[in-house]
């Protein structure tokens, strides 16, 4: 008899990892489709004074070992000036520049969609 506890509590331990396994890889499939998505977003919504930092938004996808990997979305043309457009700055000679904010919104876009695709694809597992 005890053998027969032994053989369903690891039957259960492989279920459940494989289980795991299927959600990593629908979270991995899915991670890169919402960062591209999200970039496009940024593209378009992005303060576009000359159009080069718009264009400059990039998906860069990075892993940590095999099992733990994400994406780093960035400005690859003008990195320096994100944070004085989202959150507006001083100027030289006094006052300030307005904020313009569009990377909270795309964050925010990139965070509900993930959600929503990564739940969606899992209940059908």
């Amino acid at each position: 008899m005890p053998s027969a506890k032994i053989d369903l509590s690891v039957q259960i331990s492989k279920l459940l990892m494989e289980y795991g396994d299927d959600i990593r890889d629908v979270i991995n499939t899915v991670m890169p489709e919402v960062a591209d998505k999200t970039v496009q977003q940024l593209k378009a919504t992005s303060p576009k004074r000359s159009g080069e930092y718009a264009k400059g938004w990039r998906a860069k996808p990075w892993a940590y070992n095999s099992n733990y990997r994400g994406v780093t979305i960035h400005n690859a043309v003008k990195p320096q000036i994100t944070h004085l457009l989202e959150f507006g700055h001083a100027k030289r000679n006094g006052g300030r520049v307005a904020a313009e904010p569009h990377i909270k919104d795309a964050e925010d876009f990139a965070e509900k969609t993930l959600i929503e695709e990564v739940t969606g694809r899992i209940s059908k597992l």
